[in-house]
């Protein structure tokens, strides 16, 4: 597997590249591994650094998507009782950003209606 790079994510991100929500998968698992797999300790700090790539990208639907596909890859590596998987769902600073894209997501929904409304 090639090595992603930071930048990679964010130009992909950026461009609204198709493959930009695995890439940031990609990315996440090598950081991971990198620092030990189910050892890791900044598992909750690695997922809140992508999630915020997403966000900052305002890509708020997707920042939904990622973080629900990354809990559920937690819950499969660690379980739902593991000490990681309980992190991630506790971790303020992630709740957080999953309720500001969740309120921008609602908004952008409400703008898309609006404009297509508008057509008739």
């Amino acid at each position: 597997m090639p090595i992603i790079t930071k930048e990679d994510i964010i130009d992909a991100i950026d461009e609204k590249n198709e493959n930009r929500l695995d890439m940031l998968t990609d990315f996440w698992q090598l950081q991971v591994e990198e620092e030990g797999g189910k050892e890791s300790k900044n598992l909750v700090v690695y997922t809140f650094t992508c999630a915020k790539m997403l966000y900052g990208a305002k890509a708020y639907q997707d920042t939904l998507d990622w973080l629900d596909a990354v809990g559920l890859e937690i819950a499969k590596l660690f379980g739902e009782e593991g000490e990681q998987y309980v992190a991630f769902i506790e971790n303020e600073d992630i709740e957080n950003l999953r309720m500001e894209a969740l309120d921008k997501s609602s908004i952008e929904e409400e703008e898309e209606e609006d404009d297509f409304g508008d057509d008739e």
